[in-house]
């Protein structure tokens, strides 16, 4: 093929924070295996040899690492990954790194490494502090906003690429100047995801619960202000508008929501397993182990 992209959870649904809205969490715990560990050096090895063994000369391999929290594999797991990368890597193949984090395991030399390795970095930020803190919190009850905008000064000190991540629930929705304005206002791009309810739970019955009126509310309010930042030459990077834009040239945009079809990549777990979308980590989707692909349950 002529471009992989894998997802790869390192440390599966491990977490130092316990986001009251957390998707993962709750699609670990409907499955069999809760939690599927840290990935060993010999499991990232074959995941390397298999994409490597798959893609064409001239393609490119993009390798996304989120949780859980990544990080909580550490750093020397990342270092021996790149440093595998550029044993394994067959010329003429290029490689992306991604990773998305909750910022709380940032360091000076956790922004380098990613700077140098030209890692984009999704740091999680939920708008203004008391937004944040209602539902981003640590296994003591206590608010992360303050350690998060520690991270992004790391981040932008080293000058690795960021973009902020606003996980966006109806108490975010419903008040769209302050979280937009609240962002901006950090100077880097911004991306919007909607909550999820737990997959048992009745539509709508969460403390979070984002209704299609308030998404639809809340990105009309956001697109009036975004805009008349446009018209005054003040340009914030938001990908759902950015994305627009791409539709609008005729260019694919960078979501697989916005496309309207799903996208070409896989999930890679923590021990290995293969799923074919974030969102179908469940055992009814569970595609196989690295090198081993078959549906079938574990």
């Amino acid at each position: 093929m002529k471009h992989l992209t894998f997802l790869v959870k390192p440390a599966s649904d491990l977490c130092d924070l316990r986001c009251k809205y957390c998707f993962y969490a709750d699609v670990a715990a409907n499955r069999t295996v809760k939690s599927r560990g840290i990935m060993s050096r010999d499991t990232a090895r074959i995941l390397l040899e298999k994409a490597f063994s798959a893609t064409e000369a001239g393609g490119n391999v993009t390798f996304m690492f989120q949780g859980g929290e990544p990080t909580l594999a550490g750093l020397d797991f990342f270092r021996d990954f790149v440093s595998m990368e550029a044993r394994l890597c067959p010329p003429g193949v290029t490689i992306h790194h991604a990773i998305q984090t909750n910022g709380m395991t940032m360091t000076t030399e956790w922004a380098e490494f990613l700077r140098d390795n030209r890692f984009l970095v999704g740091l999680s930020l939920d708008g203004c502090a008391d937004l944040h803190d209602r539902n981003r919190v640590d296994a003591a009850g206590c608010g992360s906003y303050r350690r998060v905008l520690e991270a992004l000064d790391c981040l932008k000190n080293a000058g690795a690429e960021t973009n902020l991540l606003c996980v966006l629930t109806d108490q975010l929705a419903k008040k769209p100047r302050r979280v937009y304005e609240s962002l901006k206002e950090l100077g880097v791009p911004i991306q919007f995801i909607p909550c999820l309810d737990p997959l048992e739970a009745r539509r709508g019955s969460m403390p979070w619960s984002l209704t299609p009126d308030y998404y639809g509310g809340f990105l009309c309010a956001l697109f009036d202000l975004w805009y008349a930042d446009l018209e005054g030459g003040r340009y914030v990077s938001i990908r759902f508008f950015d994305d627009l834009l791409r539709r609008l040239l005729g260019l694919p945009p960078s979501s697989c929501a916005m496309a309207g079809s799903c996208g070409h990549y896989l999930v890679v777990e923590g021990d290995g397993a293969l799923y074919p979308c974030d969102f179908y980590v469940l055992d009814e989707w569970y595609l196989g182990i690295s090198g081993r692909t078959r549906w079938r349950k574990p």
